[in-house]
């Protein structure tokens, strides 16, 4: 059986996790000025030291969203997972039934001619 009741569980979470990644991503898309063409020439060691600091936090912000990315992509790849190999397995339990009912219909054939070809004793 696909283990429905673990897929349908984890689905809010998978969706939730996907959508705060999703917002973070768009508002980081929305906000202006993310990269500032300055002269090197007019930079003080404290403009450089600020430009520095929010280059810091620019990449932290993007490793979160690298890691909440990753989890995502990781419960969603476990489901994909668990869902292929039961229906490798639904497929397989189809190709046997499909091979035990033409074998059932070939017997039943041949049982029904043999029994019309048969002389009748009456």
């Amino acid at each position: 059986m696909v283990p429905w009741s673990d897929v349908i569980k984890a689905a809010p979470e998978a969706a939730g996790a996907a959508r705060k990644l999703w917002d973070a991503v768009s508002r980081r898309k929305q906000q202006p000025g993310a990269i500032e063409t300055v002269d090197a020439a007019a930079l003080t060691p404290a403009a450089m030291l600020a430009r520095l600091e929010r280059a810091e936090t620019a990449v932290a912000d993007l490793h979160t969203q690298m890691l909440a990315a990753s989890e995502v992509i990781a419960t969603l790849a476990q489901q994909n997972g668990q869902l292929i190999a039961r229906i490798d397995a639904l497929r397989k339990r189809v190709l046997f039934q499909g091979i035990a009912t033409a074998a059932i219909s070939v017997v039943a054939i041949v049982i029904a001619t043999t029994a019309l070809l048969a002389p009748s004793t009456s």
